[in-house]
C-alpha cells in the first residue's frame, strides 16, 4: 500500500470518528427527551384516582406500573403517546391514552361494565354507559386447555375480523390487527378463564380495540368479544366481509360518555 492510500485512510478515519461521536451524542440527548416525556406522561397517569362502584361500594382501582403501548403517529402530528390501564385482577376497568399534540391531547376508554368514576385536578369522568358489551365470537371453537393454545386461539379468531376507519374528511383507512395483545389477564373467581385485549391500528397508533375473553368455568367455556374506540373516527368492523360492529364518528365527547377525549394542561407540582 503507497503513502497516498495510507494518508487518505487516516485521513477518512479522522473525518468519520468525530461523526460518529456526534451521532452517538444526539442517540443519548433523543433517549434521554423519550425517557423525559415517559416520565412527565407517568406522573400525568399518577394523578388520576380511579374507583368502580359495586353494589353501592366505591372500590380504588390501582394504576399499572407501565403503559401497556406506546406508540406514535407522525402523519397526524404527534411523535409520542402512551396508553395506561387501571386494574388489578381480571379486565382493567379503563384506558388513559396521552398523546403529545403542541398541548397534550387525552383520551378515556371505559372497558368497564358497571360503575366507573375517574378524577385528576379539575377533570371528573363519570360515564353513565358501560365501556364493553360482550357477545359470543361467531363460530368459535371451545377455550382450549392450555394458555399457549388459548392465545393461539385468540389470534385466530381475531384475524377473522377486518377493521377500517373514516375521518371527518371522508377518508378512508384500514386498519391492521397488533400482533401481540396489549394486556393479557385472568380471574377465575369470576370464571373469566383468559381475556386479552388487542388492537386495530393506523401504524403504531390504537384505533380500535378487541377485547376477547374465554368466559364460564374451567370444563365449559366461550369465547365473547367486543370493541371499544381509541379514537374519534368512525369505525366498522367486518367478520367474512359482513359488518358485525361500528360506531359513528365521535363529536363532542363529554365526561358522561364511555369514551371522552380533550385538550388539558395540568399546572405543574410544586
Amino acid at each position: 500500500m503507497g503513502y497516498r492510500a495510507v494518508f487518505s485512510l487516516a485521513f477518512f478515519f479522522a473525518l468519520c470518528l468525530p461523526l460518529s461521536a456526534q451521532e452517538e451524542s444526539d442517540k443519548d440527548k433523543r433517549d434521554e427527551a423519550r425517557e423525559k416525556r415517559l416520565a412527565d406522561m407517568r406522573q400525568i397517569a399518577e394523578r388520576f384516582t380511579v374507583q368502580v362502584v359495586t353494589d353501592d361500594k366505591p372500590r380504588k382501582v390501582p394504576l399499572m406500573e407501565s403503559p401497556i403501548l406506546r406508540f406514535n403517529d407522525p402523519a397526524r402530528e404527534f411523535h409520542d403517546a402512551t396508553l395506561w390501564a387501571w386494574g388489578d385482577k381480571g379486565r382493567p376497568v379503563c384506558l388513559l391514552a396521552i398523546e403529545q399534540y403542541g398541548a397534550r391531547w387525552f383520551e378515556c376508554i371505559s372497558l368497564a361494565d358497571a360503575g366507573l368514576a375517574a378524577d385528576a385536578d379539575a377533570l371528573k369522568w363519570r360515564p353513565k354507559s358501560a365501556g364493553i358489551s360482550l357477545a359470543p365470537f361467531p363460530n368459535a371453537p371451545m377455550p382450549a386447555k392450555s394458555a399457549a393454545r388459548r392465545m393461539a386461539q385468540m389470534k385466530e379468531l381475531l384475524g377473522k375480523l377486518s377493521a377500517y376507519e373514516v375521518g371527518k374528511t371522508g377518508s378512508r383507512y384500514e386498519l391492521r390487527l397488533m400482533a401481540r395483545p396489549l394486556h393479557r389477564y385472568q380471574d377465575l373467581e369470576a370464571e373469566l378463564q383468559d381475556g386479552a385485549i388487542f388492537a386495530f391500528a393506523y401504524g403504531t397508533n390504537p384505533e380500535l380495540l378487541a377485547v376477547i375473553e374465554a368466559r364460564g368455568t374451567a370444563e365449559k367455556s366461550q369465547w365473547q368479544v367486543s370493541f371499544a374506540r381509541c379514537g374519534t373516527a368512525e369505525l366498522h368492523v367486518l367478520f367474512d366481509k359482513t359488518e358485525v360492529f361500528t360506531l359513528p364518528y365521535a363529536r363532542g365527547t363529554t365526561p358522561a360518555d364511555p369514551y371522552w377525549n380533550f385538550s388539558y394542561r395540568f399546572a405543574e407540582k410544586k
